[in-house]
Protein backbone atom coordinates (compact mmCIF):
# COMPACT_ATOMS: atom_id res chain seq x y z
CA UNK A 1 0.00 0.00 0.00
CA UNK A 2 1.39 3.47 -0.87
CA UNK A 3 1.79 6.42 1.46
CA UNK A 4 -1.29 8.39 2.45
CA UNK A 5 -1.65 11.66 0.55
CA UNK A 6 -0.33 14.69 2.43
CA UNK A 7 -2.92 17.31 3.44
CA UNK A 8 -2.79 20.73 1.79
CA UNK A 9 -1.04 23.14 4.10
CA UNK A 10 -3.08 26.16 2.99
CA UNK A 11 -6.47 24.78 4.07
CA UNK A 12 -7.21 24.24 7.75
CA UNK A 13 -10.15 23.21 9.87
CA UNK A 14 -9.93 24.78 13.33
CA UNK A 15 -9.25 23.58 15.91
CA UNK A 16 -6.99 20.89 14.57
CA UNK A 17 -8.29 17.71 16.14
CA UNK A 18 -8.24 14.24 14.63
CA UNK A 19 -11.57 13.14 13.27
CA UNK A 20 -13.16 10.12 14.93
CA UNK A 21 -13.63 7.13 12.60
CA UNK A 22 -17.26 8.11 11.89
CA UNK A 23 -16.04 11.65 11.07
CA UNK A 24 -13.67 10.32 8.43
CA UNK A 25 -16.55 8.50 6.78
CA UNK A 26 -18.65 11.65 6.90
CA UNK A 27 -15.75 13.68 5.50
CA UNK A 28 -15.28 11.27 2.63
CA UNK A 29 -18.99 11.34 1.87
CA UNK A 30 -18.96 15.12 2.07
CA UNK A 31 -16.07 15.45 -0.36
CA UNK A 32 -17.63 12.98 -2.75
CA UNK A 33 -20.89 14.87 -2.44
CA UNK A 34 -19.14 18.11 -3.37
CA UNK A 35 -17.93 16.49 -6.56
CA UNK A 36 -21.49 15.84 -7.71
CA UNK A 37 -23.15 18.80 -5.96
CA UNK A 38 -22.97 21.20 -8.91
CA UNK A 39 -24.92 18.81 -11.15
CA UNK A 40 -27.44 18.06 -8.43
CA UNK A 41 -27.76 21.75 -7.60
CA UNK A 42 -28.41 22.65 -11.23
CA UNK A 43 -31.21 20.08 -11.37
CA UNK A 44 -32.83 21.32 -8.17
CA UNK A 45 -32.13 25.05 -8.23
CA UNK A 46 -35.54 25.77 -6.74
CA UNK A 47 -34.71 23.87 -3.55
CA UNK A 48 -32.78 25.31 -0.61
CA UNK A 49 -29.05 25.95 -0.87
CA UNK A 50 -26.74 23.05 -0.10
CA UNK A 51 -24.77 23.17 3.15
CA UNK A 52 -21.25 24.53 2.81
CA UNK A 53 -18.16 23.05 4.43
CA UNK A 54 -18.35 25.84 6.99
CA UNK A 55 -22.03 25.09 7.69
CA UNK A 56 -21.13 21.47 8.36
CA UNK A 57 -18.20 22.44 10.58
CA UNK A 58 -20.41 24.81 12.59
CA UNK A 59 -22.83 21.97 13.27
CA UNK A 60 -19.97 20.45 15.28
CA UNK A 61 -18.80 23.63 17.01
CA UNK A 62 -15.99 24.27 14.56
CA UNK A 63 -15.32 26.66 11.75
CA UNK A 64 -13.70 25.95 8.42
CA UNK A 65 -11.04 28.32 7.17
CA UNK A 66 -8.19 28.68 4.70
CA UNK A 67 -5.01 30.69 4.51
CA UNK A 68 -4.92 32.88 1.41
CA UNK A 69 -2.31 35.04 -0.28
CA UNK A 70 -3.20 38.09 -2.32
CA UNK A 71 -2.40 36.65 -5.77
CA UNK A 72 -4.89 33.86 -5.12
CA UNK A 73 -7.71 36.41 -4.90
CA UNK A 74 -7.23 37.17 -8.61
CA UNK A 75 -8.05 33.52 -9.40
CA UNK A 76 -11.83 33.82 -9.75
CA UNK A 77 -12.56 30.12 -9.25
CA UNK A 78 -10.39 30.01 -6.11
CA UNK A 79 -11.84 33.24 -4.69
CA UNK A 80 -15.41 32.08 -5.39
CA UNK A 81 -14.81 28.73 -3.67
CA UNK A 82 -13.17 30.44 -0.69
CA UNK A 83 -16.09 32.85 -0.35
CA UNK A 84 -18.77 30.17 -0.66
CA UNK A 85 -17.43 27.16 1.25
CA UNK A 86 -15.27 28.66 3.99
CA UNK A 87 -16.22 30.69 7.03
CA UNK A 88 -12.82 32.15 7.86
CA UNK A 89 -9.55 33.11 6.28
CA UNK A 90 -6.03 33.93 7.42
CA UNK A 91 -3.74 36.16 5.38
CA UNK A 92 -0.92 33.83 4.37
CA UNK A 93 1.81 36.46 4.02
CA UNK A 94 0.14 39.85 3.65
CA UNK A 95 0.43 40.63 7.35
CA UNK A 96 3.95 39.33 7.94
CA UNK A 97 6.71 41.74 8.83
CA UNK A 98 8.25 42.05 5.35
CA UNK A 99 4.84 43.13 4.01
CA UNK A 100 3.76 45.43 6.84
CA UNK A 101 7.09 47.25 7.38
CA UNK A 102 9.07 46.93 4.13
CA UNK A 103 11.33 49.83 5.14
CA UNK A 104 12.25 50.70 8.69
CA UNK A 105 9.48 52.86 10.13
CA UNK A 106 7.43 52.76 6.90
CA UNK A 107 4.23 50.76 7.34
CA UNK A 108 2.11 49.36 4.53
CA UNK A 109 -1.07 47.43 5.27
CA UNK A 110 -2.26 47.22 1.66
CA UNK A 111 -1.89 43.43 1.29
CA UNK A 112 -3.53 42.67 4.63
CA UNK A 113 -6.31 45.19 4.00
CA UNK A 114 -7.08 43.56 0.65
CA UNK A 115 -7.64 40.19 2.29
CA UNK A 116 -9.61 41.67 5.21
CA UNK A 117 -11.82 43.63 2.79
CA UNK A 118 -12.41 40.49 0.72
CA UNK A 119 -13.33 38.59 3.90
CA UNK A 120 -15.73 41.34 5.02
CA UNK A 121 -17.37 41.36 1.60
CA UNK A 122 -17.88 37.57 1.75
CA UNK A 123 -18.89 37.49 5.43
CA UNK A 124 -15.78 35.54 6.48
CA UNK A 125 -14.06 35.79 9.84
CA UNK A 126 -10.42 36.79 9.71
CA UNK A 127 -7.91 34.96 11.83
CA UNK A 128 -4.68 36.82 12.38
CA UNK A 129 -1.34 35.40 11.38
CA UNK A 130 1.98 35.49 13.16
CA UNK A 131 3.02 38.95 14.27
CA UNK A 132 6.71 38.02 14.54
CA UNK A 133 8.13 35.10 12.60
CA UNK A 134 11.59 33.74 11.91
CA UNK A 135 11.24 34.15 8.15
CA UNK A 136 9.65 36.62 5.73
CA UNK A 137 11.50 39.37 7.55
CA UNK A 138 12.32 42.64 5.77
CA UNK A 139 15.84 42.85 4.36
CA UNK A 140 16.56 46.07 6.29
CA UNK A 141 16.10 44.06 9.49
CA UNK A 142 18.07 40.96 8.52
CA UNK A 143 20.96 42.90 6.99
CA UNK A 144 21.38 45.18 10.01
CA UNK A 145 23.71 44.75 12.94
CA UNK A 146 21.70 45.52 16.04
CA UNK A 147 22.43 45.68 19.73
CA UNK A 148 19.95 43.99 22.03
CA UNK A 149 18.50 47.38 23.03
CA UNK A 150 18.16 48.49 19.39
CA UNK A 151 16.42 45.27 18.45
CA UNK A 152 14.05 45.55 21.42
CA UNK A 153 13.21 49.10 20.30
CA UNK A 154 12.65 47.95 16.69
CA UNK A 155 10.40 45.11 17.87
CA UNK A 156 8.42 47.39 20.19
CA UNK A 157 7.95 49.94 17.40
CA UNK A 158 6.81 47.27 14.95
CA UNK A 159 4.38 45.66 17.39
CA UNK A 160 2.83 48.92 18.56
CA UNK A 161 2.33 50.13 14.99
CA UNK A 162 0.87 46.87 13.71
CA UNK A 163 -1.30 46.13 16.76
CA UNK A 164 -2.51 49.44 18.17
CA UNK A 165 -3.94 49.50 21.68
CA UNK A 166 -7.74 49.71 21.49
CA UNK A 167 -9.49 52.68 23.05
CA UNK A 168 -10.71 51.64 26.50
CA UNK A 169 -13.82 53.81 26.05
CA UNK A 170 -14.87 51.61 23.11
CA UNK A 171 -13.90 48.35 24.87
CA UNK A 172 -15.28 48.22 28.43
CA UNK A 173 -13.35 45.00 29.16
CA UNK A 174 -10.11 47.04 29.02
CA UNK A 175 -11.14 49.43 31.81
Amino acid sequence: MGEAPQPRRDIHAYPRTPLPPHGRTASTALLLGLAVAPAADAASHHQHRAATLDDLARQHGRYFGAAVDNPELTDTAYADLLGKEFGATTPGNGMKWYATEPQRGVFDFTAGDEIVNYAKDKGLKVRGHTLLWHSQLPSWLTSGTWTADELRSILKNHITNVVPVPDAAEHPALR
